[in-house]
């Protein structure tokens, strides 16, 4: 009997969990066209501070694709000096979270080193800023404006989130 009342109280908690769960699809493609303007191929230049403070710059190839039927937006990017030297390259992924309402960028860099940044709509289809806290202190952040049909991209630093440094710069166009 008690095995059998085991069993039963087993069962009874299992159900819910069981329970059809619900579809969040819809919500997660609506959130994902407000980022529609992103996809495609991009090219251009760009420039980055060195180490030692040197402005370094590259050629920019960046692949961006949606994917699982647009819940997904797959990026890689190349940065290559004038030699055709590969300076930077970037992989990185966006999705939107329907629970918490917000985007997650998971970016990963070709040294090993990864973060999960914030990233946030400013305004559909035309502006954008993600963001992490830097391991070594502080915050890095990046604002991301597609006005007049390019991307511009700065990316800065602060120590104390009030003043910031600007380490980073492109504009790309599309070209597919």
């Amino acid at each position: 009997m008690k095995k059998f009342l085991a069993i039963l109280i087993l069962v009874i908690f299992t159900i819910p969990a069981l329970a059809q769960r619900p579809n969040v699809k819809p919500k997660v493609v609506e959130a994902m066209k407000r980022i529609s303007v992103m996809g495609g191929t991009w090219e251009g230049s760009g420039w980055r501070m060195s180490p030692d403070g040197e402005r370094e710059t590259s050629n920019v190839h960046e692949e961006l694709t949606f994917k699982l039927d647009g819940t997904l937006l797959f990026i890689e990017g190349v940065g290559k000096d004038d030699n055709g030297e590969v300076v930077h390259n970037a992989v990185g992924i966006i999705s939107y979270n329907p629970f918490t309402e917000k985007y997650v960028f998971n970016a990963y860099l070709s040294d090993g080193l990864s973060t999960v940044a914030n990233f946030e709509v400013v305004k559909d289809n035309e502006a954008f800023k993600w963001w992490f806290d830097d391991n070594r202190g502080g915050t890095i952040r990046y604002s991301i404006d597609f006005a007049n049909d390019q991307w511009k991209e700065i990316g800065e630093y602060s120590a104390d989130g009030e003043n910031w440094r600007q380490f980073f710069e492109m504009t790309l166009k599309k070209v597919e």
